[in-house]
């Protein structure tokens, strides 16, 4: 990551932002009922897990950037991580 340039981190860390945005608003739309447990794994959780897992960048960035987001978001995507 040290030798990372820093327009190339900010670049991942962005990239990043946006896929936990995304699953968190796919989140907050099954939370509501208007999306199901297929379509939240599939458009939104699955994703960011994978990322997580594949790039420390992102997987540092998610430990940066979660307390922003709800508890029940947090644990949902941490379940995620621990359990693939």
């Amino acid at each position: 990551l040290e030798e990372l340039e820093p327009a190339t981190r900010i670049r991942i860390e962005q990239y990043g932002y946006v896929l936990i945005s995304r699953a968190k608003h796919v989140f907050d739309l099954h939370e509501a009922g208007f999306v199901d447990s297929h379509t939240l794994q599939a458009s939104g959780i699955s994703r960011l897990r994978n990322s997580i897992k594949k790039y420390k960048v992102i997987a540092e960035h998610w430990e940066n950037v979660k307390a922003l987001f709800s508890p029940e978001f947090q644990q949902r995507v941490d379940s995620e991580i621990e359990f693939r």
